[in-house]
């Protein structure tokens, strides 16, 4: 069973024992019986040896993968029992001819069997495996037992890297919304300092800037170190600083005590961008509030904000599509290893995210 494998190393594994196994094969009569290494014997041996091979591979090439895999199953029924009548007759012709004297060039005649014991004289015959209609059919069982296991194993493998295709490509599909959504967002706030005429308008567009390079830079890797994500969404809470007027009392701390480790980009601001979004109020009190407590690999994320008054043009839909998507994200990238808590209880909004960092896991995609 030779495996299909980029995996050159794997490939000359698995060759390595094949060969093995079928030259132990070939060797094994002579550990057994006490007999000489004469050339009619081992003629005779490697004609049982060249048998098996033939029924062997025959059956794990041809017949399995082309008719009992296709559950062609009486079809495959019916070429198994011509194989094995056809190797049944091969062999018994080749038991005749073994027991005929033979002559040598001297007219000297060679005694009917190869080999001799050296204790009783008594003859020993070559293997005759093949001649036994079970020992023929053991042979194609374990052809057919590791073909099929073999099956089984790329069958998994098939449905593996179809399974992780897909969650790339949903991955993929999520961040290319996560991106407009995240631009939409920070030109709202751009646009309601450049409505005002604020002086703050040309620094935001600044902010805005380095915000955007970080996106397009890091948004396409699977992994970012921490402290840069990290200063992402510094840039990001100062950027809506700006439009925050004296309603909104606002807390942003973070407790890094942890170093060497990385995060998916883009992963944490979907909250921030909800507690902006739904907790600045230019009318009444309103209180942001988002904490990032960082220790060893583990990472706790606690945002919370009240809830202002929606704007009519704003649907309850709208407002959930980046909180969805990072939860489908969490779901397929740190599975098992996140806990994420929303609460919604009156006019305030909970977000706690409990997350086991990765360690020097820097890849791109």
């Amino acid at each position: 069973m030779i495996p299909n494998s980029g995996n050159k190393q794997v490939t000359l594994l698995y060759l390595i024992i094949h060969v093995s196994a079928w030259m132990i094969l070939f060797l094994l009569p002579f550990a057994i019986f006490d007999v000489r290494l004469k050339s009619s014997f081992s003629l005779f041996n490697l004609l049982f040896v060249g048998k098996a091979l033939i029924v062997f591979y025959l059956n794990y090439y041809l017949l399995v993968p082309r008719f009992l895999l296709q559950k062609k199953i009486f079809t495959y029924i019916i070429w198994v029992a011509l194989i094995v009548s056809v190797m049944a007759f091969i062999d018994s012709r080749q038991n005749e001819i073994r027991r005929m004297p033979h002559e040598t060039n001297s007219n000297t005649t060679i005694p009917k069997h190869p080999a001799t014991t050296q204790n009783t004289g008594r003859p020993i015959n070559p293997p005759r495996m093949l001649g036994n209609i079970p020992f023929i059919l053991m042979i194609i069982g374990v052809s057919t037992s590791l073909k099929l296991s073999q099956a089984w194993f790329q069958n998994e493998q098939t449905q593996q890297d179809i399974k992780k295709e897909h969650l790339a490509t949903e991955l993929a599909f999520l961040k290319s919304q996560i991106n407009p959504h995240f631009l939409f967002n920070s030109l709202n706030s751009i646009y309601s300092l450049a409505f005002k005429k604020s002086d703050l308008a040309p620094e935001a567009i600044l902010r805005l800037s380095k915000i955007m390079r970080y996106v397009l830079d890091e948004s396409p890797s699977t992994c970012v170190p921490l402290e840069k994500e990290l200063d992402h969404l510094q840039d990001y809470v100062e950027l809506q600083k700006l439009r925050l007027t004296e309603k909104t009392k606002l807390s942003f701390v973070v407790d890094n005590q942890a170093s060497n480790q990385t995060i998916e980009p883009m992963l944490l601001v979907p909250f921030i961008e909800n507690a902006f979004k739904h907790g600045a109020d230019t009318t009444v009190q309103s209180v942001i509030t988002i904490k990032i407590n960082i220790s060893a690999n583990q990472l706790v994320f606690q945002s919370t904000n009240t809830i202002a008054q929606r704007n009519s043009n704003q649907t309850e839909q709208d407002s959930g599509i980046g909180l969805k998507n990072v939860a489908r994200r969490l779901q397929m990238l740190y599975p098992g290893h996140h806990k994420l808590d929303v609460v919604e209880e009156k006019n305030l909004y909970a977000v706690t995210l409990f997350l086991t960092l990765k360690q020097h896991e820097m890849h791109n995609s």
